[in-house]
């Protein structure tokens, strides 16, 4: 697992009573990060793929089980005491699930508070570079996932500005592939292109989603397990897409993935979580290993 950021308490002023990034501290992350820059950007004009050995991989044995979408305190805390190694926080503002960065630190303190193994995932789509360290050190995310339609090169500029600001995370990217059905099957060849051309910009992990227009995940829509089953990648492979405490055992057992994600499955209603679906995913899972 990764290691823990370092401890950013309330008195930095990172965060604004408003929810929003307190704006001292902003500008003062924003100059390390075009400090960085300037400085990557001598020696290079560009920010190069990562071939070969991966130098930045930080998840040596990637999260088993993750509960996405978790918008307070309570359903974090209930989260963590499930078993699930994982909790996602979703920084789309357009989303259902969508967590105010300063609501975020307060969930992500109580967590560390009782329960710090537990790996902290935000959820970003379509957000620049800028935004995504802002909110990785205001909130002490541990892991990055990328769910939108953003570039394989946004992967170096993150590694390379988070390790010159000091920031230490791993990143998933998250693959949309169309929802399961009897009549049409997972599109492998352009998946594992996919998982080669990601891994190679140097994400830690892959994550599988079923595709809905206008949407970026927690749709309830089932990947095909058996495609699943035969992508070839080089780096971990989570499966996502309308998992229940009911089929999850089931998902595991046919498309074999290195963990599972679930948002919707485990809800009452958007954003706010059900014990009894929750603890008994978690328990459904332990075919992982």
């Amino acid at each position: 697992m990764v290691s823990q950021q370092s401890a950013i308490g309330n008195e930095s002023g990172l965060v604004g009573v408003d929810g929003h990034l307190g704006g001292h501290s902003s500008a003062i992350l924003q100059s390390k990060i075009i400090f960085a820059f300037q400085q990557i950007s001598t020696s290079v004009s560009y920010f190069p793929p990562i071939i070969g050995t991966n130098t930045f991989i930080r998840m040596e044995f990637p999260f088993k089980t993750k509960i996405c979408g978790v918008t307070t305190v309570d359903d974090a805390i209930m989260v963590a005491s499930s078993g699930a190694d994982a909790i996602g926080l979703n920084f789309f503002s357009a989303g259902k699930r969508f967590i105010k960065p300063a609501v975020a630190k307060i969930v992500v303190d109580a967590v560390r508070e009782t329960h710090p193994e537990v790996v902290i995932v935000g959820v970003f789509v379509n957000e620049s570079v800028e935004a995504i360290l802002e909110i990785v050190e205001t909130v002490r995310l541990m892991t990055v996932q990328l769910h939108g339609d953003e570039d394989s090169d946004l992967v170096p500029a993150l590694k390379e500005l988070g390790d010159a600001a000091g920031l230490n995370f791993d990143i998933i990217r998250a693959i949309r592939t169309s929802p399961r059905s009897p009549t049409v099957a997972l599109d492998l060849p352009s998946v594992n292109a996919e998982a080669q051309k990601w891994a190679t910009a140097g994400v830690d992990a892959l994550l599988i989603d079923a595709a809905t227009p206008n949407e970026y995940g927690g749709t309830g829509k089932q990947v095909d397990w058996q495609g699943f089953s035969k992508i070839e990648a080089d780096v971990p492979v989570l499966l996502a897409g309308g998992l229940t405490p009911d089929n999850v055992a089931e998902a595991i057992s046919i498309a074999c993935p290195d963990g599972v994600d679930v948002a919707s499955g485990v809800e009452q209603s958007p954003g706010k979580k059900d014990r009894d679906k929750t603890f008994a995913f978690v328990s459904a899972s332990g075919g992982l290993g």
